[in-house]
């Protein structure tokens, strides 16, 4: 009995002396409701085709690399191999190229690395450097250990018949998600950034964690830039509150800010790793205006002209200015619209109204101005106008003209054969009274 147990023994031993082991995969993706998917590329585990390797000797290393994010592709990977104290080397090129890694997927990658002739005994950690790219060409760094060990032969023999990999089971720090106040920051108003850090080891601690964030254009402020925590447990998470308000002369738009983090395992050995986060800026937006008024008076059936002056007065370009006019007794022929006017800017608009016909006296009604931010907010305002149409003057027709015409030639028609009547018969007394005179004279003589 005895001999048959060892023997199944032997066998189990032998079974396990072909076996690779890795460290144990995490299923769990990061949150797929975080507020900026970002792709990070991690080593999973690694495999060595020897147990130990002796001064001088070469083996087959096999990397796994895993893409944690859910949604973004990881590009032009360049993956370096480097032992600080240059007794681990690889055979050929100490840096590999991959093409792509899509999505919650992972990547093997193979190197034949070799001990030095002069390698000293132990635990030599092997660096493991990772550059990388996403769709958008932001570009990322990583850096793992991994662990190799370097016996004599006799200890390399015997330690053959207990193991014949290593694994890479380490802890690894990721941001699982992150979201901000009010989804913008400005420099009217700070406010808190909330990211969750998760420990994606399942077995490892996670200690001695430094945190510092940055932006490097110096347009977002924060009240502390340095953080530390004693340890995250496995598969534990601790979240981060950054309260951040944005410069004066900040840019609008996206700003990408750098979260370093620098940690231990219970061996002290040292990690290190980094995440972009991305937030908006906004700046005030203010609009003046001048021109917006109407003539005090107004004619009927004739046309008045507005000229409209906008000044951008504000830090942030303004979208889609318009002005909408509705007033009683104008024909206003609806929208006036401007555009787009950068910051520090001003356009100029011209609308056309057509004066009713019908409509006398006093009449009101409204001009509403409407504009967008960069963030596709939406502002309006309403200005009253106000105006008096006044009667239109009556325009004399030909026939009028004619008539006063004729009545005009018929009164100096009169005037004239008045004068001449009046000058014939002024004419006429005279001679008669001579006349008579004359006769008078003539009767007297006879």
């Amino acid at each position: 009995m005895k001999k048959l147990l060892c023997i199944f023994i032997s066998i189990i031993l032998c079974f396990s002396f072909g076996m690779t082991a890795f460290a144990e995969e995490d299923d769990t993706a990061p949150s797929d409701t975080q507020s900026a998917s970002q792709p990070r590329l991690m080593v999973e585990s690694y495999t060595l085709s020897k147990p130990d390797l002796k001064p001088n000797e070469s083996a087959t290393l096999e990397i796994k690399l895993k893409n944690h994010s859910l949604k973004k592709n990881i590009n032009n990977i360049a993956i370096t191999l480097s032992d600080e104290a240059n007794e681990i080397s690889t055979i050929g090129v100490n840096s590999g190229y991959i093409d792509k890694i899509i999505p919650n997927s992972t990547y093997t990658y193979t190197a034949t690395i070799r001990a030095t002739k002069t390698a000293s005994e132990g635990v030599h950690k092997l660096a493991v450097s990772l550059e990388y790219e996403d769709d958008d060409y932001t570009q990322y760094t990583s850096t793992s250990q991994i662990s190799i060990n370097v016996t004599k032969k006799k200890e390399a023999k015997k330690a053959a018949k207990k193991k014949t990999t290593q694994n890479a089971s380490h802890p690894q720090l990721i941001v699982t998600s992150y979201s901000l106040d009010g989804k913008y920051v400005s420099p009217s108003k700070s406010a808190n950034l909330s990211v969750i850090l998760k420990n994606e080891s399942k077995d490892k601690f996670i200690k001695n964690l430094k945190l510092t964030i940055s932006e490097e254009k110096n347009d977002i402020k924060f009240k502390r830039e340095t953080f530390f925590v004693d340890e995250i447990k496995p598969k534990g998470t601790y979240t981060l509150n950054i309260e951040l308000t944005a410069a004066k002369a900040a840019e609008i738009g996206e700003h990408k800010l750098v979260l370093a983090s620098t940690y231990e395992d219970k061996y002290f050995t040292s990690f290190e790793s980094s995440d972009n986060i991305l937030i908006n800026v906004k700046q005030k937006t203010a609009l003046d205006y001048d021109g917006i008024i109407l003539p005090k008076k107004l004619t009927q059936d004739d046309t008045a002209t507005m000229e409209v002056n906008l000044m951008n007065t504000g830090k942030s370009a303004i979208r889609n200015a318009k002005i909408s006019f509705d007033i009683d007794g104008l024909e206003t022929g609806g929208v006036l619209f401007i555009g787009m006017i950068k910051a520090g800017e001003s356009k100029t608009g011209s609308a056309n109204f057509q004066v009713s016909s019908s409509k006398l006296g006093d009449v009101k009604g409204t001009a509403t101005l409407s504009y967008e931010d960069d963030f596709g907010k939406s502002y309006s305002e309403s200005i009253s106008l106000s105006s008096t149409i006044i009667k239109k003057k009556a325009v004399k027709s030909d026939s009028d003209m004619d008539k006063k015409k004729s009545k005009f030639s018929l009164w100096w028609l009169f005037l004239l054969i008045g004068l001449a009547i009046g000058g014939g018969v002024g004419a006429i007394i005279p001679i008669s009274i001579n006349q008579s005179k004359k006769r008078k004279e003539d009767d007297l003589r006879l």
